[in-house]
C-alpha cells in the first residue's frame, strides 16, 4: 500500500496516536475553511449535528482549535463561530471517555448562557456511548466512519484540497476507520 503524508509524519507522534489524528482532523478542516469553504461548511454541519443546522452558513468567523484547557478537563476540538455559537468536540480512537468527561464539558457548556452550545463525541464505534451516562439527546454522536464517507463525498475543485483530503483517506483506511463506499453493485 503506498504511503500518505499523515501515516508517514505519524510515526514521529510516538505515544500520541489520538492526538495526532485530532490534530490532523483539524487542520485538514481549517485548510478546507480557506480553500474550499463550502465544503467545509457541509463536514461541519455534519460533525455537529441538527442543533447546530444553519450555524455555519454565513460565517466568516469559524475558529478550529485543539487541546483548549478549561476547569473540567481539555476537550480535544473547540470550534467556535464569532459571536455567539461554542461546540466542544472530544475525539476517541483506541480509547475510551474519561470519569464523567463529557458530563463535565456539557456542564461548562451550559455555564455560557450567552452562547449557543453543542457537545459532539467523535469514536470509532456506536458502542462507545455506553460509557456516558449524559443523555443521548444532550450531545452528537458521530463515527469516524461518517467522516470518512463526507470526505470522500464532497466535491473539491483546489488541487490542493483534493490531494490532503485523498492524503487524510489514506491515513484513516491505514488505520482501518476508513468506510468502504459501498455502490449498488455490491
Amino acid at each position: 500500500m503506498k504511503s500518505d503524508l499523515f501515516s508517514t509524519l505519524a510515526r514521529y507522534a510516538d505515544q500520541q496516536d489520538e492526538n495526532f489524528l485530532t490534530e490532523s482532523l483539524v487542520y485538514l478542516l481549517n485548510l478546507l475553511i480557506e480553500r474550499e469553504q463550502q465544503a467545509a461548511i457541509g463536514i461541519l454541519n455534519e460533525l455537529c449535528g441538527e442543533k447546530t443546522s444553519g450555524w455555519f452558513e454565513n460565517s466568516q468567523d469559524i475558529s478550529l482549535t485543539t487541546q483548549y484547557t478549561i476547569e473540567e478537563g481539555r476537550p480535544d476540538i473547540v470550534i467556535e463561530i464569532e459571536p455567539d455559537k461554542l461546540i466542544f468536540v472530544e475525539v476517541k480512537n483506541n480509547s475510551g471517555l474519561g470519569m464523567a468527561q463529557l458530563e463535565r464539558y456539557y456542564a461548562h457548556l451550559q455555564g455560557h448562557q450567552q452562547k449557543s452550545t453543542q457537545l459532539v463525541l467523535l469514536t470509532r464505534s456506536r458502542h462507545s456511548i455506553q460509557q456516558t451516562s449524559l443523555q443521548r439527546s444532550l450531545f452528537h454522536h458521530v463515527c469516524w466512519y461518517e467522516i470518512s464517507g463526507w470526505l470522500s463525498d464532497t466535491d473539491l475543485q483546489d488541487d490542493v484540497a483534493v490531494f490532503m483530503v485523498n492524503q487524510f483517506l489514506g491515513f484513516l483506511k491505514r488505520k482501518e476507520i476508513k468506510k468502504k463506499k459501498i455502490t449498488w453493485e455490491y
